[in-house]
Parts: C-alpha cells; structure tokens; sequence
C-alpha cells in the first residue's frame, strides 16, 4: 500500500513537472514573439530616421549623427529618447522612438517629414541648426507631441494649421527663422501649452484674441516680427503668465489696463512699437513684476506714481516715448530698483531729490527731457556708475554730494544751462570713466583735483566759460583717450604733463586763449588721431606732433594761430593723416616734399601763411586721396606742376594769390571731380587751355588778374555745371565765344572785364537767365548792346563802360537801375542812363531772296537736328537698367540685370539671396519707405543695398504705384541722387537693389546718441558726427538741392519725392549725399500739377502746412521740406525736438527766436566750432534760404533750381566779403535779426523776398 501510495506521489510529480514544462515553453514563446514584435517596431522607427537623416548634407560641426549606424542599436543613437509603451511593463509594452534632441549640432539639411511617422513622437528639439524648407503639414498626425522646438534655423513658409492638431503640445518654440504669414488663431487650441516662442521671424498682421483662451501659458515671445494691431485685451486672463515678451513690431493703440490682471507676471516687454496713449496705473498691481520696457513708443501723459510700489521691480525703461509732466517719486518707492531709464521723453520740473533714496539704483538715464533746476543729491546711491542727464534744461549747479559716489563710473551733464563751477568733490570718483559736460554755463577753473581720476578714458568740458589754466595735474590721467576742452577761455599754455597720457587719441584744444608754443612732450602720445588747437594765440614753430613715431595721426588743425618757422619734414610719417590745416598762421620756408608720404590725405590748407618755394611735384603724385588742396595767399613761386592729373579725387584746388608762372598745364583737364579751380591772382600766362573744357564738374573757374592771353577758348561752353567764369584782368583777346550764352547755370558772376577782347556781345547770352553779374567793361567790344541784356531780370550788377559800344541802350528796367558808370566809356552810346539819343532816319532795308534760302535751310537743318537728338534719347530710355519680372516665377529662374559703368551683367535672385543670408537679421541696416533694408556683399566683394518690399495678395494699388516707383527710378541717374541698379519679384515679395551708403543716413548722424551705442559703433558714430563740420553740411546742402532741381526741372514729366527728410539723406564714404528712398515718389502728369494723391505725403514735421487742407502735393511741397532739413544741419535739431514747447516745430521755433531777437549761437547746432567770420555770413545766408524755402505761402517759396543758385551764392560772395566792414561787425555775437539783412553790397542780391517771421 505504502508503495502504491508512493507511485501515485511521483505520478502527480511528473504530472506538474509535465504542467510546468509546457507553460515555460508557451511562457518563452510568448516572450519571443514579444521581442520579435518590440524588434519589429523599432525597425521600423530606425527606417524612418534613417530616412530623416537622409535629409542631412552636413553634420561635420559636431558630428551628432555619427553613430546613427545599423551596428548601433537606435536607442542608443545620440539624440534619440526610446519609451516602453502600451501599458508599463505588461506583455503588450514595447520600446519606441518618443523624442529626437538634436539641438545645437550645427547640422546643415532639408526639415524631413519622415519624422510624422513616429506615432509615439513627444518631444523633438532641432533648435540652432541650419534646416531649410518649410514645417510639414504631416506633424500634425503626432497626437502624442508635447514639445516641438525648431528656433535657430532657416524654415520659411507659414505655420501649418494641421500643428494645431498636436493637442497635447506643451512647448511650442519656432523663434529665428523666416517664418511669415500671420499667426493662426487656432493655437487657441493648444489648451496645455506653457511656452509660446515666436520671435525673430516675418509675421504679419494682427495677434489673434484668441490667445487670451491659453490660461496655461507661461512664457509668450512674440518680438522682431512684422506684426500690426493692438496687443489683445483678452491677455489679461492669462493669469498664468510670467513672461510677456512683443518688442519691435509695428503694434498700435494702447497698452490694455487688463495685463494688470496677469498677477504672476515677471517680465513685460512691448519696446519699438507705436503703441499710444498713458502708462495703465493698473500695471502697479503686477506685484511679481521684476523687468518693465516700454522703449520707443508713443506713450504719453505723466508716468503714474503708483509704479513706484512694484517692489520686485529692477528694470525700468521708458525712454523714447513722449511722457511729460513732473517725475512723481517718493522715499520708499523702488526698493530694488537697478535700471531707471526716462531718456527722450517731454517730461519737466526738477529731479526729485528722492532719487537719493534708491538704495539699489545702479543707472539713472533722465537725459533728453525739460528737466530743471540742479542736479540732486544722490550721494546715497551707492552703487551708481551711470547718471545720464544731458539735454535737459538744468540751470542749477552740479551738486557737491556726487563726490560720493564712489562706484561712478559715468556722468553725462552736457546739453543744458548748469551753473557754477565743476566741483573739486567729483575728483573722489575714482572709478569715473567718461565725464561729458559740454554745452553749459560752467565758469571757475578746471579742478587740479580732476587728476585723481586716473581712470577716466572720455573727459569733454567743450564750449563752456571756463577760465584759467589746464591743471597740470590732468596729466596723471594716464588711461583718458579723448580730452575736450575746446570753446572756453581758457588761458596760459599748454602743459607739458599732457604728454604722459600716452593713451591720448583725441586732444581738442580749439577756441581758447592759450599762448606759448605747443610742448615737444606731446610726441610720447603715439596714438593721437585726432588734435585741434585752432583759435588760440600759440606761437613759436610746431613741435612734438612731427616726433610722433609711430604715427596715428588723421586729422590735424593748427590754423588761426600765430605760429611760426617751417613746417616740419617729419610729418610725412603720417601715412594715415586725412585732414590737415595749417592756414592763417606766420609759417615761413617751403612745402615738405615729404608731404607725398600722405597717401590717405583728403584735404590740405596751408593758405595764408608765407610759404614759398615751389608746389613739390611729390605732393602730387603721392596723394591720390587728395580732394582739396588749398596752398593759396602764400608767396609760392614757379610753374603748376603738370603732374596735377595724378590727383584724381581732387575736387577744389585754389592756388590763388601766390606769384605763380608759366602757363596752366593742359592736364588740369584730367580731373574729373574737379568742381572749384582758383588760379587768380597769380602771373600765369600762355593761353587758356582747352582741356579745361572737359572738366564737366566744374562750377566755378577764377583765373582773373594773371597775363593769360590768346583766345577764349570755345570748350569751355562744355563746362555746363559752372556758376561762376572769371577771366578779367587778363590779356585775352579776340571775340566773346557765343558758347558761353549757354552755360545755363551761370548764376554768380561772368566777368570778362579788362582784357582786349573784340567783336560785339553775343546775343546768345540772352539764355543766362540766372545771372547776378556781368562785367564786360575795359576792352574793345563794339557794335549795338543786344536787347537781351535787358530781358536778364536777374541781373544786379551790368558793366559795359569802356568800350567801343554804339548806339541806344536796350529800353529795359533792368538798365535803368543801373549805376551810370557801368555804361561810361563808350563814345557812341546813349539813352537812359545816358544822354538821349538823337534820331536819325535810315531806309529801310529788306533780305534779299538768297538771304531768305539760307535762313531757310538753316531752320530746316536745326528742326532735323533736335528731332535727332530726341531720337536718341527716346532709344536711350528704353535700355533701362532696371528689369521687371512678372510675378509667379520659379525664384531660381530670376536673373537680376544690372548695368555697372555702361556694362550690364546678370545678378540671379539666389545670389542676392544668399549675398544677404537669406535676408538674415544680422545683415539688417534700416526700413525704407515699403519695407526692410539688408547689406549684400556680393561674391565679388561689391557691397549692395538690398530692399525688401512684401505686398499681400489684395493690395493691388500699392502694388502698382510700386511697379510706377520702379519704372521711374530705373530712367533716373544723378550724382546727388540715390541710383536703382536693378529690381526683380517673386510671389509678392520684391527686391530693390540700390547702391550702399557707407556712411548711413544723415538723420543717424545728427541724432544717434554715440552712449547708446555698442563701443565699436559709438566709435564709428563719434567720427561721423565729427566729420559733420559746417563745410560737410553746407555741400550736403547743396548737393540735395541739386538732386531735387533735377527730379523738378530736368525729369519729363517733372517727378515730386513727397518724403524729403534727413533719414531719406544717404551718405556714401565720402560723405557725398545722395537723396534716396522714393516710396512715395509720383510722376506729375503734364497739366495735372499738385494732383491730390491718396497716400500721405510726407512725414510729420516736413510736412507744408497747406498739405493739411489741400491733401496736393507739389513741388512747393518739396521745396518746404528741404527747407526743415537746412534748419536741421543749421541747428542739429529735430523737425520736432524736445527742446520745443509743445506744438511748436523747428520752423516755428526758429522764426520765433527771430522775433525774439535772440543770437545767431542760441540755435546754431552746439557741436560746430565757434565759426569764423565767412562762416557766419555763410551761415545766415543758408538760414535765409531756408526761411524762404519754409515760407507758409507756397508761391513765395523759390523753385529747387533757385535754391542751387542760392546756395552756392552764400558760399562764393561771403569768401569775397569776409574782409568788409559789415562782416568785420559778426566777428561777436550776431543777431538772428541779421538773417533778414544777409544781403551786403558784395554778395549779388537775390531776387526773392525775405519772408516774415
């Protein structure tokens, strides 16, 4: 029994062993089938990255895709995340691809959409790449995604309405690419999403309110787009929200009170928009607030008190907008505030003394406002290093207490009206760094105590009444690179300390009193650039400068003083010197051959010493940069080297006045920017070269009172620029060339006098319809004084006395008004204002028939001449350079052509594409009048300007009045005027290609703030502002004149700009202007002059005034403008400045300084030099033309052409009258009255009226 019962025990043993076996093995089968499937799907997520890394051309940077090989398991491919899914770790789980993390690999491709075959897909970070194409519609199947981050590549197109699909998507970051389009209302979808990145890229039109439903958002970027509207009341339920972030877009109306509402937020950013209306003093309840921008705005009304109890808050900034009224600060507000920026705003009153009580504050920015009184007591604020006051109105004095602030390291003060002396306390600022308190009333002496800041680099004490000496102890300020001192009445010499600030690169001295002679120690500053001591009383020979070894040197300006002995050899050394004036001293000796060591020299002015010796031929062939050369009132003797055609840049050479021989070399006619030649009052002789005539630029040529003889030469009627022909005084013989009657732009003066010349007056003078003066007296003229002289209504000055005129004058007013000596002289001559002529009968004579056949023919030949000539140029204008493309073709098909010095080559849209990086941000310089500006620099290493101009499908007017600008700029080619090279389209985005300006815009140069800026562009700035004297300004002037005359006088139909402003004034590198950006520009219809556009024209602040109920614009409406843009470079302000009262804009403000009778200083721009006689007269006239030109009845306003002629007359008659006694009388103080009465008996009288204040 016991052995059965055994048996039975080991058969239900074998019996479970049996059981067990079989669910192992079904257990293993299970599992092997598992794997098989789990292997299977990760196959298949494999094949589709693989297919993703296809797309990849380059992953050399950092080589991330490396180890995406067959031998490695895909799970373990870098950037790849794999997940067990479908339920934990049951059976059914399995392994699957669930993010790709690929950002900053630098790779190079095409974004694949094999990626939406990744089911399981939640995360894919491929930020800061160079992936290209568009998003894939196909994303949208990844139901699962939560986090899709795409920033920092190159994708272009829109964003795919399917992403909204993704309904689980938590981070949605797509910042840095050219994404455009607007942005799609159904991300409102998107109920989990947290982080919103959509900044750096094109979108356009309105943010969707919509966004106002996404109460889960955190973080919302939205800036550097092109977006318009208002900012969406509805984000005031995003209560979630930390971070709100919508700078430089195009975004209007006002700031919603309702983001008081968003409790937690942190940061508010909306700088560089045009929102309007009051700071919302509910923005005081965002009590987690620690960054407010509101830059750049057009935000107004008083700044609400109650922000001063965000107590977290540490940066403020809003600057830029045109807050006013007082600054409303108490003690306790602020508590943690860092950064307080109120620049260029309209607030007033004075600075609240609770500034001091800031215990955190490290920058005060208040510069540019109406702020009074004195600078406050800010000795508490420990850790402030920038207080930034300038262009207030602070009358008060610097208050004692900054010697406090220890940690300062910059005070900027200039551009007001403080008083007082500098205190000796600012010497405890040892950590002081810049120091700028020009433009101000400071009197006393210079502290000694300013030694001690031996850190400072920047110190400008420019155009205040301090007295005494340089302290000596300046010198121990051994890091200062720039030192102003100029315009005071400082006194004693120069110190000699000075040379232990080896650092020194711009040393200004000009306008002072200081004597003595310049000290040799100054030869240890191996990096002076830029030095000007002009003005002072300095004597001695020059020293120290010529020792410098290396030599910096760029521009140099010892003139007005009372220096002697010879011009040192040495400054040859000085490869890099640009600018280099000497005149009105008592140097002695010879010009240094040396001086051919000046290979980047621009202008040289050695005048009006008593140099002599010959012009050294070296100077002439070794600086090809040369574009003034001014060697004139010297005793300079010999013959004019022909070597002078090696100048090729020259524009004005004036060797006048010095007892020069020989003959005018013939190749004085290979210079072809040559505008102002001077050879008078010499002892040249020979005969007027011919050559002269090919000098096409040339506006004005004086060689009178030199023994020139022979012939006038018939070439010169080529020199169809010139404004002023003076030959008097010569030995010139034979008759008036009847070329010269059309020299059409004769405007100051035709003098032909005391010569020998014969034959009788041309009658072809009849076309110099702009002449002021004729002098024909003392010669051998004979027969009847032609009627057309008494047609010359501008004529003011006419002398015909000693000849050998008969008969009665022309019956003209214009001879009435005459004195009678400019017709003495003259044996046969009479009638009124001479003797009456008696009467005398003749028969009368009649043309004989062959006569009459050569009169004939010669009208028909003419007729068939002109019809000629306007064959030619209707051929000429249809090679237009410009090619318009039609729209809908492929990009790459685009050829761009383009016409270099008569040459025309192809340009294709890819190269302009990739010259540009794609239109990348970093290539951005400006907006035109329809979009964005890039820099192209081209494989060839031109450099282009690129603009980008994007219409929407239904704007099909712009988009014709564009196609009109196109078509008109491309026929359009002047010096002055901002030249179209080629234009090309493709689906609704079009580029312009003009020619680059160097040097920016004139608006930048007169109103960027250099401290504003990053130190290298500051750098560049401050040179450009620099560079801005008044003898830059008046040719910027004139040349936008000339630019203007052409588009109103020389274009058929006549062309109106609409949009003349000084950001519209382009500067190339040599500071030339070119008048660009015609956005707005119009053809005039012939008959349908001042037609009532449908655009605004114009920009406020040049706008005339009968535009506001006219809506026509004319070419009176230019002439307006350009007078606003004289007043800006005669005052370096504004249209609408801050400085203004409210409502008042420059041409109001300046009239009422007329009337108030103020000084011609109180609005002459502060950073000119205190400028010399000539200068002032030049001035005022400039200011009178602008006055005209401003005139609120437009009829009164003088035409563009008379603006060219009048301009150019302030220059020319004030170099002739700088000696009289009524300029002597401006040598002070000079009255805006003045201006009224700018026309002296030695500058040619205009013909238009002074306007009324």
């Amino acid at each position: 029994m016991e052995d059965s019962q055994v048996r039975g025990r080991c058969g239900q043993r074998r019996g479970l062993v049996r059981k067990f076996l079989f669910l192992q093995s079904l257990f293993m089968t299970a599992m092997v089938l598992c794997e098989a499937q789990r292997s299977a799907s990760l196959a298949g997520d494999s094949q589709v990255l693989t297919e993703f890394r296809a797309a990849i051309v380059d992953d050399s940077v950092k080589g991330c895709l490396a180890n995406w090989t067959d031998s490695v398991p895909v799970c373990s491919w870098y950037g790849v995340a794999c997940s067990r899914v479908g339920g934990g770790g049951s059976e059914k789980s399995r392994q699957r691809v669930t993010g790709i993390q690929l950002g900053e690999c630098g790779m190079t491709g095409v974004f694949s959409a094999a990626i939406a075959k990744l089911p399981y897909l939640e995360t894919v970070e491929l930020f800061s790449n160079n992936l290209s194409g568009t998003i894939p519609p196909e994303l949208g199947s990844l139901s699962r995604l939560k986090a899709f981050v795409i920033g920092e590549n190159r994708l272009t197109g829109e964003i795919p309405s399917s992403l909204t699909n993704c309904t689980r998507l938590e981070r949605l970051g797509l910042a840095g690419n050219m994404l455009e389009g607007r942005l799609p209302a159904e991300i409102s979808r998107l109920k989990h999403l947290a982080f919103l990145n959509l900044q750096f890229n094109f979108f356009n039109g309105s943010i969707p309110s919509e966004y106002g439903l996404l109460t889960n958002l955190s973080i919302l970027l939205m800036q550097n787009n092109q977006l318009v509207g208002s900012i969406p009341a509805s984000f005031g339920n995003l209560t979630s929200l930390t971070d709100l972030e919508l700078d430089n877009n195009f975004l209007t109306g006002s700031l919603p009170p309702e983001i008081g509402k968003c409790s937690n937020l942190q940061i508010l950013h909306v700088r560089n928009n045009s929102l309007t209306g009051s700071i919302p003093e509910e923005l005081s309840n965002l009590a987690q607030l620690t960054s407010l921008d509101l830059m750049a705005n057009n935000l107004s009304g008083i700044l609400p008190a109650a922000l001063g109890n965000l107590s977290l808050l540490t940066f403020f900034d809003a600057s830029s907008n045109q807050l006013s009224g007082p600054l409303s600060l108490q003690p306790g507000h602020f508590p943690s505030l860092e950064y307080f920026y109120l620049s260029a705003n309209r607030m007033s009153g004075t600075l609240p003394e609770a500034l001091g009580s800031l215990p955190a504050l490290r920058h005060i920015y208040a510069d540019t406002n109406k702020f009074h009184g004195g600078v406050p007591d800010l000795g508490k604020c420990e850790n402030l290093t920038d207080l930034i006051l300038y262009g207030n109105m602070l009358n008060g004095s610097i208050n004692p207490t900054i010697g406090q602030n220890k940690n300062l390291e910059t005070f900027y003060a200039y551009e007001n009206q403080l008083t007082g002396g500098i205190p000796p306390e600012i010497g405890h600022c040892t950590h002081l760094k810049n120091l700028d308190l020009d433009m101000n009333n400071l009197t006393g002496p210079i502290p000694p105590e300013l030694g001690n800041l031996t850190l400072v680099v920047f110190l400008n004490f420019y155009k205040n009444f301090l007295t005494g000496p340089i302290p000596p102890e300046m010198g121990k300020m051994t890091m200062m690179e720039n030192l102003t001192l100029s315009d005071n009445q400082l006194t004693g010499t120069i110190p000699p300390e000075l040379g232990r600030i080896h650092s020194l690169k711009t040393l200004l001295l000009y306008q002072n009193r200081l004597e003595g002679s310049i000290p040799s120690t100054l030869s240890n500053c191996k990096n002076l650039s830029i030095v000007n001591f002009s003005g002072n009383k300095l004597s001695g020979v020059i020293a120290g400068f010529d020792q410098l070894s290396p030599c910096r040197l760029e521009v140099m300006d010892l003139s007005n003083n009372s220096l002697t002995g010879p011009i040192p050899p040495l400054w040859g050394g000085c490869q890099g010197l640009r600018r280099f004036r000497l005149h009105n001293n008592r140097l002695t000796g010879t010009i240094p051959a040396t001086f051919a060591n000046f290979t980047a020299l621009e202008l040289l002015d050695v005048s009006s010493n008593d140099l002599h010796g010959e012009i050294p031929v070296a100077l002439l062939t070794g600086s090809p940069a040369l574009g003034e050369l001014d060697l004139s009132r010297n005793n300079l003797v010999g013959l004019i080297p022909s070597q002078i055609d090696q100048l090729g840049k020259l524009q004005v050479l004036d060797l006048s006045w010095n007892r020069l021989t020989g003959r005018i070399p013939p190749e004085i006619g290979n210079i072809p920017k040559l505008s102002d030649l001077r050879l008078n009052n010499n002892a040249l002789g020979g005969v007027i070269p011919t050559e002269v005539g090919n000098l096409s630029a040339l506006t004005g040529l004086k060689l009178q009172s030199n023994q020139l003889e022979g012939v006038i030469p018939a070439a010169l009627s080529s020199c169809v620029n010139l404004i002023e022909l003076r030959l008097g005084n010569n030995r010139l013989s034979g008759a008036i060339p009847a070329g010269l009657g059309s020299l059409y732009s004769l405007s100051v003066m035709l003098d032909l006098g005391s010569n020998s010349l014969t034959g009788s007056i041309p009658p072809a003078f009849q076309h110099l319809d702009k002449l002021e003066r004729l002098n024909l007296s003392s010669n051998f003229l004979s027969g009847r004084v032609p009627a057309v002289l008494g047609s010359l209504v501008s004529l003011t000055e006419l002398n015909i006395s000693n000849n050998q005129l008969v008969g009665p004058l022309p019956e003209s007013q214009v001879i009435e008004r005459m004195n009678v000596s400019c017709f003495l002289g003259n044996t046969g001559l009479c009638g009124p204002p001479l003797a009456q002529c008696q009467v005398v009968l003749q028969p009368s004579e009649g043309l004989s028939g062959l006569e009459i056949s050569m009169i004939v023919l010669a009208v028909v030949g003419f007729v068939m001449f002109v019809a000629g000539i306007a064959l030619l140029c209707y051929r000429a204008r249809q090679r237009d350079p410009v090619m318009i493309i039609p729209q809908g073709k492929r990009a790459s098909s685009f050829n761009l052509k383009v016409r270099f010095n008569n040459r025309r080559r192809k340009m294709t849209f890819n190269e302009i594409m990739k010259a540009t990086d794609n239109l990348h941000e970093s290539n951005l310089i400006g907006k035109g009048g329809y979009g964005l500006v890039y820099k192209a620099v081209m494989p060839s290493g031109e450099i282009l300007a690129v603009k980008k101009v994007v219409f929407h499908d239904d704007d099909s007017s712009i988009d014709k009045s564009f196609i009109r600008e196109v078509e008109t700029l491309g026929r359009i080619r002047h010096r002055h005027l901002l030249n179209l090279i080629g234009f090309c389209s493709y689906n609704g985005v079009s580029l312009l290609v003009y020619e680059y300006m160097a040097n920016g815009s004139l608006a930048d140069i007169l109103y960027l703030d250099p401290t504003m800026l990053p130190h290298g562009i500051a750098q560049e700035l401050r040179k450009k502002q620099q560079a801005l004297d008044w003898g830059t300004r008046y040719d910027i002037a004139v040349a936008v004149a000339e630019g203007l005359a052409y588009l109103h006088h020389d274009c058929s139909p006549p062309i109106i700009h609409r949009d003349i402003k000084s950001s519209n004034i382009l500067l190339d590198s040599d500071m030339i202007a070119h008048v660009g950006d015609f956005g707005l520009a119009k053809i005039l219809e012939a008959g349908r002059l001042g037609e009532s556009m449908s655009i605004i024209a114009g920009s406020y602040g040049y706008i005339a005034p009968e535009y506001s109920y006219t809506m026509r614009a004319s070419e009176k409406s230019d002439v307006y403008s350009f007078g606003v843009v004289l007043l800006e470079l005669i005052t370096g302000r504004g249209p609408i400045d801050q400085s203004f009262p409210d409502g008042v804009d420059i041409v109001a403000w300046v009239r009422s300084c007329i009337i108030e009778k103020k000084q011609l200083d109180e609005v002459l721009d502060t950073r000119l030099a205190t400028p010399l006689t000539a200068t002032l007269l030049e001035i005022l006239l400039v200011l009178k033309t602008a006055l005209q030109c401003t005139s609120p009845v437009p009829a009164e306003r003088p035409s563009m052409r008379d603006n060219v002629i009048k301009l150019i007359h302030a220059r020319e008659g004030v170099l002739e009258s700088a000696s009289s006694p009524e300029a002597a009388a401006l040598t002070g103080k000079v009255a805006l009255a003045n201006v009224l009465d700018a026309e002296w008996d030695c500058i040619p009288k205009s013909t238009a009226s002074s306007p009324t204040p």
